[in-house]
């Protein structure tokens, strides 16, 4: 299981997301975080990528992350924030 937060950003890209099992495809990328262990943490520093502004972790089986969400410059409040 994955659980994702997203973190609105103005940005002219497009993201398009899916998931298999552990692995997390942005945008056609492949990042397989399987290797992550229960109670560890990936920081961002280690994950090349503009797409995750934060760590990565495994808490009680679950992935834990954050993806940034585009948006156009006359986005919606509720996309926006």
């Amino acid at each position: 299981m994955i659980n994702i937060t997203f973190s609105p950003v103005r940005m002219n890209k497009r993201l398009v997301l899916d998931m298999r099992g552990d692995t997390v495809i942005v945008n056609g990328e492949s990042f397989d975080f399987s290797p992550l262990l229960e109670g560890a943490t990936l920081p961002r520093e280690a994950i090349i990528s503009e797409w995750f502004p934060g760590d990565v972790m495994r808490t009680a089986g679950v992935l834990s992350m954050t993806i940034r969400l585009p948006h156009g410059p006359y986005a919606p409040e509720e996309t926006r924030f």
